[in-house]
């Protein structure tokens, strides 16, 4: 699939355009599944032959610059890459949105929360973070811990550590599925 992809880019007169959201898998590829890697390397073999690439951060951009320069060696030119900041600026949420979303959160009313969102996966630091809040917890802090958290990989560890904290009654939950709102 890559190899008819690339024959495309080379040959056609069409202008090949992508988008990058990282390079973990070549920056951190502790963090990323096997499978990850190939499947990355393959796409990285088409980025190359990208007239224009946009990123979703300027950290990014940077980190393929280097990357595509590397590409002069195959005779390739280096795309135009551009960072496409993601949005910040957040839609209108109801008061009864807010309290719904409140309900479904707060486990044990009256103590703060720690709110993590991010998928489960080594590079997202939630194992960091559960240790963290064990060490708190056994000083005597009050406080919930709630992690709304897509699918991930790696996350065994996670898991184990998670379920030490639930059997010693800490207030620590793991919304998988959340509404936008």
């Amino acid at each position: 699939e890559t190899a008819a992809i690339v024959a495309t880019c080379r040959h056609a007169r069409s202008e090949l355009v992508a988008i990058l959201y990282d390079l973990i898998p070549y920056t951190f590829p502790e963090a990323c599944a096997h499978e990850m890697h190939a499947a990355f390397a393959a796409y990285m073999r088409v980025i190359r032959y990208a007239q224009r690439i946009s990123t979703i951060s300027a950290s990014v951009a940077d980190d393929l610059r280097g990357f595509a320069n590397s590409s002069k060696g195959l005779g390739l030119s280096p795309p135009s890459v551009r960072a496409q900041l993601l949005p910040v600026h957040a839609h209108e949420v109801s008061t009864a949105e807010i309290n719904q979303a409140r309900a479904a959160l707060v486990g044990v009313p009256g103590i703060p929360m720690v709110l993590s969102v991010s998928s489960i996966e080594p590079r997202k630091n939630q194992i960091t973070i559960l240790t963290a809040a064990e060490r708190l917890w056994r000083e005597g802090q009050a406080f919930q811990l709630v992690f709304i958290a897509g699918s991930g990989w790696k996350r065994e560890v996670f898991d184990q550590q998670l379920n030490r904290a639930k059997d010693r009654g800490r207030p620590v939950q793991v919304i998988s599925e959340a509404s936008e709102s």
